[in-house]
């Protein structure tokens, strides 16, 4: 049985599929200071979606141009 996630917390499986990049890709974005951190939860980690979703705004006025 998998555990109850809250709603407004996202895991790496759905941000990677829903921008369509790898987890590796997300990873180095964290590390890079390009895509917020996620908050751990035991071993486990997850986003916030306010906070995915100011990163999708700044990502879409092309702050991150510089990151492939």
């Amino acid at each position: 049985m998998s555990p109850i996630v809250p709603r407004h917390l996202l895991r790496e499986k759905h941000i990677t599929q829903t921008y369509n990049f790898s987890k590796s890709t997300l990873w180095r974005w964290v590390k890079a200071g390009h895509f917020p951190a996620p908050v751990k939860i035991g071993r486990s980690a997850f986003w916030t979606a306010e906070a995915v979703a100011a990163w999708d705004l700044r990502a879409l006025r092309g702050e991150y141009a510089d990151v492939a």
